[in-house]
């Protein structure tokens, strides 16, 4: 948890005009999963964090040709705080899923640079 509200801070004091840092906080039953998708031009980054009440497993995708490609791998997590940069524009979804028989809670903080 410290990892998350360090980044936290670290993006709330963000001076860029252009990054405005998003909070969402969802829960995510038993078997279901849940995305946030941002647009990113060549060279962007999501900066992103999050926690979850339970581990989930999360990954990074687009869709091209009605397929799923992976820019970061599928990993079980509880916690997070990394970014991503973009090589290609796009439109690119974060998607937690949740196996296990309980519900989970998501807190997640993430901005576009």
């Amino acid at each position: 948890m410290r990892v998350f509200w360090a980044f936290f801070g670290v993006v709330f004091c963000a001076t860029s005009s252009h990054a405005k840092m998003k909070s969402e906080q969802f829960i995510i039953e038993s078997g279901e999963s849940r995305e946030i998708c941002v647009s990113l031009g060549f060279g962007e980054n999501v900066n992103y964090a999050f926690i979850g009440g339970r581990e989930l497993k999360f990954s990074i995708h687009y869709q091209q040709d009605a397929q799923l490609s992976y820019v970061v791998e599928e990993k079980t997590a509880k916690e997070e705080d990394h970014f991503f940069t973009a090589m290609v524009p796009q439109d690119y979804c974060m998607r937690w899923s949740n196996p296990n028989p309980w519900s989970a809670t998501v807190n997640v903080i993430y901005d576009v640079r």
